[in-house]
């Protein structure tokens, strides 16, 4: 490839077992002149009423100084975006060329880019397709005056006494470089400083109670002595989480009641192991909705009044989207919106969002041995 990371860096993976995982011993070694070219990366949505809301960063409303943090799936929508772009510009110009991107504000590529402002309509997007509703994207490119690493530059390459002082971008290039291709093909979903095998249904070891098991591993790319010599080798630790596994939220819901859908104990207990997880519309998959509540009736016996008529939900859903659900016996997805009145949607149209966690204070809503059973999964990792 003329115009790529990839012939950069050298060295075989050489995985070594050891009591606590597995040891990932590939060195890196930077060809004379290669070079990893800055690139501010900001993507920006129009709504279809015309507003424009920044993908790339997030920006508290209180405190327009403080960045709020983005969700994995938000990142992937990103990166997804990012390839349409890459796509639409026969590699930003230059065809075939490689990139490093962090699926936030930052891009490397191997060679220098021209600054660039990129508008792809919404229905000509293919990557991102159904991610994103409205007018179009806009994808600025801007590198003026922000450089470039050298790999070979020893400056980036002081090893110190106390481990991550070193060099954080540089380290950060590796263990994006690395992965990559993984991420461009989809084969792994990056979650903070962690990679997880797709994260879908074809790869989730079903637990219990909606929760399965993903493999991934840890990437940690680190600058030590290597028989004298300063060089950046990575490292790679299986690892095995709880997630919430990616299915219908109705799926969820059956598991967690076992089919006592009027048992009160059953939905609180539902309800607390899944408040705040993610769920988007199976008919619109740039809707996404958080579980903060549930409606105290069936779904098939909430009615609301439309246009002075007293209509059913499932009614509303089958005739404006041609949803048919089948969860009348469960509650509804109860949403209140911003001006004030209430929303309900069947949990058979909701889909769980891939990539969250089960954070460690609702372990014992799953089991009181969740935490021992994940210790017993037998992890993999996956070639890179």
């Amino acid at each position: 490839m003329a115009h790529g990371f990839s012939p950069s860096f050298s060295g075989d993976l050489k995985l070594v077992k050891s009591e606590d995982g597995y040891v990932n011993g590939i060195k890196f070694e930077a060809k004379p002149g290669a070079k990893a070219y800055r690139n501010h990366i900001r993507i920006t949505a129009v709504l279809p009423d015309g507003r424009e809301r920044c993908l790339t960063e997030r920006k508290s409303k209180r405190d327009e100084k403080k960045d709020l943090p983005i969700s994995a799936h938000e990142l992937r929508v990103n990166n997804l975006i990012l390839s349409d772009a890459y796509d639409h510009t026969h590699g930003f110009g230059v065809e075939g060329m490689e990139r490093v991107y962090d699926n936030r504000a930052m891009m490397y590529t191997p060679v220098s880019i021209p600054c660039n402002t990129i508008e792809i309509p919404v229905e000509k997007l293919i990557h991102a397709k159904g991610y994103v509703t409205g007018q179009k994207v806009i994808v600025d490119i801007r590198n003026n005056d922000m450089g470039f690493l050298d790999l070979n530059d020893r400056k980036f390459f002081g090893v110190t006494t106390s481990t991550g002082q070193e060099d954080h971008e540089l380290r950060s290039f590796y263990e994006l470089l690395v992965v990559q291709g993984s991420l461009d093909l989809k084969e792994c979903v990056a979650v903070g400083s962690e990679l997880y095998i797709s994260c879908d249904q074809r790869h989730q070891i079903m637990y219990t109670r909606g929760i399965s098991f993903i493999n991934g591993f840890k990437k940690n790319a680190r600058i030590v002595q290597d028989n004298g010599k300063a060089v950046v080798k990575l490292v790679v630790d299986p690892v095995d989480s709880a997630f919430y596994a990616q299915q219908r939220l109705a799926d969820s819901f059956h598991d967690v009641t076992n089919g006592d859908y009027s048992n009160p104990r059953a939905i609180e207990h539902f309800f607390s192991l899944y408040k705040n997880v993610r769920v988007f519309l199976s008919f619109n998959k740039s809707k996404i909705l958080p579980v903060h509540g549930l409606s105290k009736q069936k779904l098939e016996d909430i009615r609301f009044d439309k246009d002075g008529i007293p209509t059913s939900v499932m009614e509303h859903f089958r005739n404006e989207y041609g949803f048919s659900s089948r969860a009348g016996e469960m509650p509804a997805l109860e949403v209140r919106f911003m001006n004030g009145q209430h929303g309900f949607y069947p949990l058979d149209c909701l889909e769980i969002l891939k990539c969250q966690k089960v954070p460690m204070f609702k372990y014992t809503l799953v089991s009181p041995t969740l935490h021992d059973d994940i210790l017993k999964v037998k992890g993999f990792l996956l070639e890179i």
